[in-house]
């Protein structure tokens, strides 16, 4: 982050005036450009804006999802978000010769019938 640093004027970022003032500058600056969206605002300081853009918004890391519930419980709010889903895998429905309905997430190996596919 030395760059962001440098960017809200932070010669020492040990030093903890300086510190607090650019971080606070930059999370002003991210709270902007989000439309007041503080979840993605804290995810933006956390992960970095290029992962909220590469990942279309909050990336599906566990630490960044972490911090977004910890920062906002200790401002008394509340962040339901969840790590996204893996995408779903296809669903494969037949019916045996018995006349059983058959519905998996494997092809069938050995079948001569229909094969419907659930999207």
């Amino acid at each position: 982050m030395p760059d962001t640093a440098r960017q809200y004027g932070v010669k020492n970022r040990f030093d903890v005036n300086q510190n607090l003032k650019g971080g606070i500058s930059h999370l002003k600056y991210l709270y902007r450009k989000y439309n007041k969206n503080l979840p993605l605002t804290l995810a933006a300081y956390n992960a970095g804006e290029k992962a909220i853009k590469n990942h279309n918004g909050i990336p599906p890391y566990r630490e960044t999802h972490n911090y977004i519930k910890r920062t906002m419980k200790y401002m008394g709010l509340h962040y339901s978000g969840y790590l996204k889903p893996r995408p779903r895998k296809k669903l494969f429905k037949y019916t045996t010769k018995e006349g059983r309905i058959v519905i998996t997430d494997l092809f069938p190996a050995k079948f001569d019938g229909n094969v419907e596919i659930i999207e």
